[in-house]
């Protein structure tokens, strides 16, 4: 672990979540905020909000971060291309170290809801690379993924840390988020800390905690509850094995707090482990991951978000046979894309 590790937070435009976050910023107990760029794209911004973006920008201490760059999503289109202007507006009123969006497709055509997953594929990774590479070149700042905690089966899981790092090359951020991973570790049965070595730690300059929550067996990445116990005892593991980490960002979602003073504590708490981790454990063994299906992922993304928004799984199965296996996860896949999904406006030139 590099020795100037920062604890950090989101910083979101509603007063709920940024009132604990505020007075630990002041006071120096978080030396990194997390800007969602989605966030200032329209409205007016509450002063409170802009003033601390402001100071935390001008001192270098802002990362960016993206719920609806939807990297996977194919073909580069006008709603992309409208995005791309928006943030570019945001990371130039408001420098960031570095931009992130999260593994999955979360939008077709005119249409997004939240991230879901796609097969492996080298197709895949040559169009997740030539997004990625056009957002650097667009907004001028290095880009990267987060891990995806919803998985359509065991194998998803597993391949995923080696499909995260064939698309970060050559010099993608990482953002591993340590519920997301304990996630899908529990999900599938598999070790969380064994899972953790999967992934390309090198290339990792910030990782997210937060909290979830149960959907029966299933644990879901819903950031509306504490950080649970299983992710404290994972992030001493992540900080002794990611050599360029900078900072560890808590996430909360808007309209879940009752009391700031828990999520105060949480904060504090985040502090104290990232100063002094604790004990580091070591990894349990994982099966092989199996190759992977390359599919198309153009057809699969338009058939995979048919299918979820009428809840009628045949139009997935018709391009991708037996590839979403677990039926937990899509139960969650359908909850999410109905609960989520909207039509997206095409921004004018």
């Amino acid at each position: 672990m590099t020795t100037d590790v920062c604890a950090g937070a989101v910083w979101p435009r509603r007063a709920d979540v940024r009132d604990a976050v505020a007075p630990l910023w002041h006071d120096g107990t978080l030396g990194m905020l997390q800007l969602t760029v989605d966030q200032v794209f329209a409205g007016e911004l509450p002063d409170a909000f802009v003033s601390v973006l402001d100071e935390a920008a001008a001192a270098g201490r802002l990362v960016g971060h993206g719920v609806m760059a939807s990297p996977y999503t194919s073909p580069r289109d006008a709603v992309a291309r409208g995005w791309i202007r928006r943030a570019r507006a945001a990371v130039e009123r408001w420098p960031v170290r570095w931009l992130t969006d999260h593994v999955g497709c979360a939008r077709v055509g005119d249409w997004q809801a939240a991230p879901l997953p796609l097969p492996a594929s080298r197709r895949l990774v040559s169009l997740v690379r030539d997004h990625l590479a056009w957002l650097a070149d667009e907004l001028q700042v290095p880009v990267g993924l987060e891990n995806l905690a919803l998985a359509a089966s065991r194998a998803d899981v597993l391949h995923q840390p080696d499909l995260v790092d064939a698309m970060l090359e050559p010099d993608g951020v990482l953002l591993l988020d340590l519920h997301n991973l304990w996630c899908g570790a529990h999900n599938q049965g598999l070790d969380p800390v064994a899972l953790l070595e999967r992934w390309p730690l090198h290339r990792v300059k910030q990782l997210h905690i937060a909290g979830g929550s149960w959907d029966g067996d299933l644990r879901r990445d819903t950031h509306d509850g504490p950080v649970p116990d299983e992710v404290w005892q994972l992030l001493p593991d992540a900080l002794a094995r990611c050599p360029n980490l900078e900072v560890v960002v808590w996430e909360r979602l808007r309209g879940t707090v009752e009391a700031v003073e828990p999520l105060q504590a949480e904060l504090r708490r985040l502090r104290a482990v990232v100063g002094e981790p604790g004990p580091v454990r070591a990894a349990a063994g994982l099966p092989q991951a199996p190759p992977w299906p390359e599919l198309d992922p153009v057809a699969v993304q338009q058939a995979l978000y048919a299918a979820a928004r009428a809840d009628e799984r045949s139009q997935l199965e018709a391009v991708a046979p037996g590839w979403w296996v677990d039926e937990r996860s899509w139960r969650a896949a359908v909850d999410v894309t109905q609960q989520w999904g909207r039509p997206v406006p095409v921004a004018r030139p």
